[in-house]
């Protein structure tokens, strides 16, 4: 048993060794000038260790190289002596991964002691620091490298270029936001896709903000794939909204899906860093994008209210009923009270299984519902088309559908007769006339004709 423990203490010994080394390997890394102008020879160093290089001339580069063990949230800083005095930029700084893409990019200001990039997701793997001169080339300036990496964050992974390698996000709620960061990298052909599943129908807003030290300008288009009229996958796109420098946070439209679904949404832009997040609301009374083209239309029950919107000027949302037999129906369309704040106009037509209009157009706006009858139509399915007017608003408006009983426009003098219910007609007559009590009439009519015989005299 003494011998188990001695070799035990023995063991823990090591281990704390071990560790010590390692606190000591994360330390200072100097560059070999000779070797590290390429990326084949760029300097190795770990995160956390502190990277010391110079560049000597305006056409000198230093490469330097770092690997990471798990995804996560990277941040590379760059510290220097800052002159206050001094304008413009000393470095420029590139971080690319193994494949050449550029994930980040920023410059570092002679009179700032410490920059940091925009933080940016990336799986495990092997990455790239380039420096370079910036505005300014100052060869008696050091500067230090350190890099950051935090592993619970949510992020974009690059490289996410494409569907295939869309970034998984979970959906937040009104009260359980999900928050992912992205970069759009300077001079870089970036686009940042994500990807998230529905399972029941509902509304969802996505919401981008825009970082505070990069901002930057984006477009975010919602995407999907979906069985196409020839029973082929296609690829639908719903709309696009767009963020400017000056905007800190952008919702989207409400956009109505279908459940069972997947969704992608793609972010491109100009050189700067966001955070991205989908709010999901679960609704089984609302559209369900992709409904751009009759052969997608949402179905709208009799006595049923959708709740939908048109997510830019060029989303059109179509809606199918189905029209009975010498029936009379209404269809209206509404803006929504809570949501609908200023101007706003849709262009509400109805269609016949052919395309043609058969009602409308009709122009709905946030002080006036629009409200077509439909009489006159042959059974079938129709379509209610409904589209941006001349003032768009892409907030919530509601499509209803009303039956109002038998249609008795084209009917002939006969089907109207044949039409009455006269059973309960003459029930319900016979109770108006049980109701009337003819002997007040008479006693009113007598004291009508004595009082005006009394006024004349």
């Amino acid at each position: 048993m003494k011998k188990f423990k001695s070799f035990l203490a023995v063991v823990m010994a090591l281990v704390m060794c071990m560790s010590f080394v390692s606190v000591a390997f994360a330390a200072d890394v100097t560059e070999a000038d000779s070797t590290n102008g390429v990326a084949s020879g760029a300097d190795a160093f770990a995160v956390g260790d502190n990277v010391t290089g110079k560049i000597n001339s305006s056409e000198d580069v230093d490469f330097f190289a770092f690997t990471t063990a798990k995804d996560g949230l990277i941040t590379v800083t760059v510290d220097h002596e800052a002159k206050e005095e001094a304008i413009g930029t000393y470095f420029t700084v590139e971080i690319s991964d193994e494949d050449g893409k550029v994930l980040a990019t920023f410059d570092v200001a002679a009179n700032a002691a410490s920059v940091s990039s925009p933080a940016f997701g990336a799986v495990a793997g092997k990455y790239f620091v380039k420096m370079t001169k910036g505005t300014v080339c100052d060869s008696t300036v050091e500067y230090k490298i350190s890099v950051s990496v935090n592993e619970d964050a949510l992020s974009e992974y690059e490289a996410n270029d494409t569907t295939e390698d869309a970034t998984e996000i979970e959906l937040s709620t009104k009260t359980s936001l999900k928050k992912y960061v992205g970069t759009i990298p300077a001079g870089a052909s970036d686009v940042d896709y994500y990807k998230f599943d529905i399972a029941k129908p509902g509304y969802l807003y996505v919401f981008v903000e825009n970082d505070a030290n990069f901002k930057g300008e984006y477009a975010v288009e919602l995407e999907t794939y979906s069985e196409g009229s020839t029973g082929l996958t296609e690829w639908k796109k719903f709309g696009k909204f767009e963020v400017s420098k000056d905007d800190a946070t952008v919702k989207s439209p409400t956009i109505g899906v279908a459940g069972d679904s997947e969704f992608y949404l793609s972010v491109t832009g100009t050189e700067g860093g966001y955070k991205l997040y989908v709010v999901y609301v679960e609704d089984a009374n609302s559209e369900a994008e992709y409904n751009d083209v009759a052969a997608f239309a949402t179905a709208l029950k009799e006595g049923g209210k959708l709740y939908s919107s048109v997510f830019d000027k060029n989303d059109v949302d179509f809606y199918a009923i189905d029209v009975a037999a010498k029936t009379k129906y209404t269809v209206k369309v509404t803006a929504d009270p809570k949501t609908v704040t200023t101007d706003a106009q849709w262009k509400v037509t109805v269609l016949n299984g052919k395309s043609e209009a058969v009602a409308g157009p009709v122009t709905a706006t946030n002080a006036k519902a629009a409200e077509i009858e439909l009489t006159g139509l042959d059974a079938g399915k129709y379509y209610v088309k409904v589209e941006g007017g001349d003032i768009l608003n892409t907030n919530i408006y509601t499509v209803e559908l009303s039956n109002d009983g038998a249609d008795t426009s084209n009917m002939t003098f006969k089907e109207l007769l044949d039409s009455i219910k006269w059973k309960t007609f003459l029930d319900n007559f016979a109770s108006w006339i049980g109701k009337i009590d003819f002997i007040q009439i008479v006693k009113d009519i007598v004291a009508s004709i004595v009082a005006l015989f009394s006024s004349m005299g």
